[in-house]
């Protein structure tokens, strides 16, 4: 319905992080997971690199250089099974 819904938990990244395992939700940062089906691009700025979601009132995420083989490895993933489908 592209409502934007906030949510505080009380819980650990780490534990919301095993939570939504199956889900489109990974991790990107120490603070941050983010379902990358909401996505709209990907933007490189003196070294870093930022997820721009397709909800323009979320300022762009950092992906932090530790999750960031990871993360891009899942992106990857995601478009190969994205391009079978279709």
């Amino acid at each position: 319905d592209g409502k934007l819904n906030n949510y505080m938990l009380r819980a650990r990244t780490k534990a919301v992080e095993e939570m939504c395992a199956q889900t489109p939700m990974h991790r990107c940062h120490r603070s941050y997971l983010v379902n990358i089906n909401k996505i709209k691009l990907l933007r490189n700025e003196r070294g870093n690199t930022f997820i721009v979601l397709d909800h323009n009132s979320i300022r762009p995420i950092p992906i932090s250089k530790s999750y960031s083989e990871q993360f891009m490895e899942i992106i990857e993933k995601s478009k190969q099974e994205n391009n079978e489908e279709n």
